[in-house]
C-alpha cells in the first residue's frame, strides 16, 4: 500500500533508495494511521521493517494498492508529480511493471 506521505512499505519520505532491507523510523503521519491496527498509540511500534528502496525498485513486479479519498492527493503525485525519494511512491514511475490497484476514491485525480 502507499502512505498518505507516499511512504512505500515503510520507505518514509527521504528514504534512500540505495538501501535494502533494513529496520526504518516511522513518521508521525504513519504512525498516526497505525494506531487503529495496533489498538491505541501506545501499542504501536516506532519503527517498522522495510524491504528497502534498493531491493523494491528492483523487484520483476509491484503492486501498490490505494483505498479511499484520503489517498487521491498522494496517488495524483505518486503518476503525475516529480520522481522524488520526498515521495518514494513517485519512484515508481519508473519501473517496469508496477500494477496500480485503485478504489474510485483512490483515483478521483487520475484522467
Amino acid at each position: 500500500g502507499i502512505g498518505a506521505n507516499g511512504h512505500l512499505g515503510f520507505n518514509e519520505p527521504g528514504s534512500d533508495v540505495s538501501l535494502k532491507t533494513q529496520v526504518a523510523d516511522l513518521e508521525a503521519v504513519t504512525l498516526k494511521s497505525g494506531e487503529s491496527y495496533f489498538a491505541g498509540p501506545r501499542n504501536m511500534p516506532t519503527q517498522g521493517i522495510t524491504l528497502g528502496l534498493a531491493t523494491l525498485l528492483h523487484t520483476k513486479h509491484v503492486l501498490v494498492i490505494a483505498n479511499g479519498a484520503h489517498k487521491t492527493a498522494v496517488v495524483e503525485k505518486m503518476v503525475k508529480g516529480p520522481k522524488t525519494n520526498a515521495l518514494p511512491a513517485s519512484l515508481l514511475q519508473d519501473h517496469a511493471a508496477c500494477t496500480l490497484s485503485l478504489d474510485a476514491a483512490a483515483s478521483g485525480r487520475l484522467r
